[in-house]
């Protein structure tokens, strides 16, 4: 068996770093985000390209 098939198959992402991750990726600092105003993060997201019910604050 393929050695990074057997690591692939068994790992777990973690949901916190993945949205972490998603953020980064669209420019927005995840650490900022959090203390946003609720309409403020909502607009953010939206205007990146994500969806604000995606991600929980």
């Amino acid at each position: 068996m393929n050695m990074f098939l057997a690591l692939a198959g068994s790992y777990t992402a973690d949901p916190v770093e993945e949205y972490n991750d998603e953020l980064l990726r669209a420019g927005i600092d995840p650490e900022k985000l959090g203390y946003m105003k609720k309409s403020e993060r909502c607009r953010i997201l939206a205007t990146a390209g994500l969806n604000p019910d995606d991600f929980d604050f």
